[in-house]
């Protein structure tokens, strides 16, 4: 993995998450060239399904943490149980329609930023 395509993957993550530790480089730069290794086509966003999933409760994880939440608080919120958090962060799982929206407005970011499709532009105005 080239320096460029690690900022480019850096650059999708909100800045905090990078000041506060949140986000763990080495972790990240192995997850990446493992994902590039399986993805097929020329097109980088073509990840394996459960790739996806882990990048979603990576970013899941952080955003809790971000707000300050803990995964039972978090739970509460969102009204499903402490394992279903817990699956959704380890990739295990992914949220129903529903849960999804509920996701995004709990943790105020964009849907599409959480799912791997566009880096986050802003915080959503509440």
């Amino acid at each position: 993995m080239t320096n460029g395509e690690l900022a480019k993957e850096l650059s999708q993550y909100p800045l905090t998450a990078i000041a506060t530790g949140l986000l763990d480089f080495e972790q990240l730069k192995k997850r990446l060239t493992n994902s590039q290794e399986k993805t097929t086509g020329t097109n980088p966003l073509k990840i394996p399904e459960e790739e996806r999933r882990k990048l979603f409760g990576e970013r899941v994880k952080m955003m809790r943490n971000l707000r300050g939440l803990t995964r039972s608080e978090f739970a509460k919120k969102l009204g499903v149980s402490t394992a279903l958090v817990s699956a959704y962060e380890v990739g295990k799982r992914e949220p129903s329609m529903k849960n999804l929206i509920a996701l995004t407005q709990i943790l105020n970011i964009e849907s599409d930023w959480l799912l791997g499709i566009s880096p986050p532009t802003q915080e959503k105005n509440t």
